[in-house]
């Protein structure tokens, strides 16, 4: 009996044993890592406009938008992005302009920014909390908006840094089919 707790080749078959154990507990963990991730990340679309929702972002419901995000990092909300889809509006940024100056708002010029070889049109506030900015493109007959407003200024630093790297990673993801 004594033997067979001392012998070479047992010891070899529990460590193997364990090293098996070891290795399925590390595929589970890896699997259930990546389903994870990818249950926080996927790509939403409004008609022909596809983008990541990130993590950190929520949806939840509004009538005045197509898709509405609240962007929340470590159970603070960074503000939110709100998606639409309308009728072709070639002056639909200057609308805007005109209406958040009305407001008090001091807004930059319209600008143009490649994203995802697309030229959108580009507005936002300056020395305003939040942040406001509005991106724009006509594209086949319809106005594909995305209206962000940013409140990560209200929070530290670092949440400030996340908070605008959600923001970018969604900006950055959007295309047009």
């Amino acid at each position: 009996m004594s033997n067979k707790f001392f012998s070479y080749s047992f010891q070899i078959h529990r460590t193997r044993k364990t090293i098996v154990i070891f290795l399925v507990f590390v595929v589970i963990l890896v699997g259930g890592f990546y389903l994870f991730y990818k249950s926080k990340q996927h790509i939403e679309s409004v008609d022909r406009l596809s983008y990541n929702v990130v993590l950190g972002m929520n949806e939840f419901e509004d009538s005045s938008c197509d898709k509405i995000y609240r962007m929340s990092y470590k159970s603070s909300t960074c503000g939110t992005v709100c998606i639409t889809t309308s009728k072709s509006n070639k002056d639909y940024l200057n609308g805007i302009k005109a209406n958040l100056e009305k407001s008090g708002f001091t807004v930059n010029k319209i600008q143009s920014k490649q994203i995802n070889k697309n030229s959108w049109s580009y507005l936002s506030t300056k020395r305003a909390n939040p942040i406001i900015s509005y991106y724009a493109i006509d594209y086949g007959n319809k106005l594909y908006s995305i209206e962000i407003i940013n409140q990560a200024n209200y929070l530290s630093k670092s949440k400030m840094k996340e908070c605008n790297n959600g923001f970018n990673k969604m900006i950055e993801s959007v295309q047009l089919k």
